[in-house]
């Protein structure tokens, strides 16, 4: 059912970009805020996304895969983060588990890199198939941990699972070179994913959604 807000805007033609229809579908609302996790300390000001750490059975060829564009859903949510390149460069300059450091690890980190917290990434549930991606179920959890004594400062997980509905009669006469079409505010309809790349990244946003700005 669309509230007031979202019938008004419906019935005037407003459009949206594709990706904002993406994280709508996949947060399960259209208009009203995603309530926030509330930081416990000072926002951090430098983030460094560790390496994911992934349960045993899921089948992956890189772990790093798993973190491709975590530090873009940081920066979208007003957070500097280093890019992937720059952070395993410094994991290894400092001596740092790239997976699972330690509190003096950390301290060592910020000393050296003025990086104030981490991102650790845990991939507990991982199915994906289908060329394209045809369907996925997941469970992950993202935690910030501050790089001063290593506690956590904020947490969030996230349980869920995708499935591409079949092609309409129009999407299959549809030529492959066309623009893709952009659904109306408050449409229902499901948003697709060529490749996992895709769905990991809007998890990432997803993600970010739910971290707070200015630790509150």
């Amino acid at each position: 059912m669309l509230d007031g807000c979202t019938r008004w805007l419906h019935n005037r033609g407003v459009r949206f970009p594709p990706v904002f229809v993406l994280l709508a579908s996949l947060s399960g609302c259209v208009v009203d805020a995603v309530p926030a996790v509330p930081l416990q300390g000072p926002p951090p000001e430098l983030v460094l996304v560790l390496q994911p750490a992934v349960a045993p059975g899921i089948p992956v060829p890189d772990p790093w895969a798993f973190a491709a564009g975590a530090d873009r859903a940081l920066r979208a949510r007003g957070v500097r983060a280093l890019p992937p390149d720059v952070a395993r460069d410094l994991l290894r300059q400092s001596d740092c588990s790239a997976l699972d450091p330690d509190a003096p690890s950390l301290l060592r980190l910020r000393q050296q890199t003025n990086v104030d917290a981490v991102l650790a990434i845990s991939v507990e549930r991982w199915r994906a198939t289908g060329v394209p991606l045809a369907a996925a179920d997941w469970k992950w959890t993202w935690t910030l941990r501050s790089t001063r004594n290593g506690n956590s400062v904020w947490t969030w997980t996230d349980a869920g699972s995708w499935r591409r509905e079949a092609a309409s009669h129009q999407e299959i006469l549809r030529a492959p070179d066309a623009e893709p079409e952009v659904k109306p505010f408050g449409s229902t309809a499901a948003v697709s994913f060529a490749q996992e790349a895709e769905l990991i990244e809007a998890l990432h946003r997803k993600a970010m959604q739910r971290l707070a700005r200015g630790g509150g």
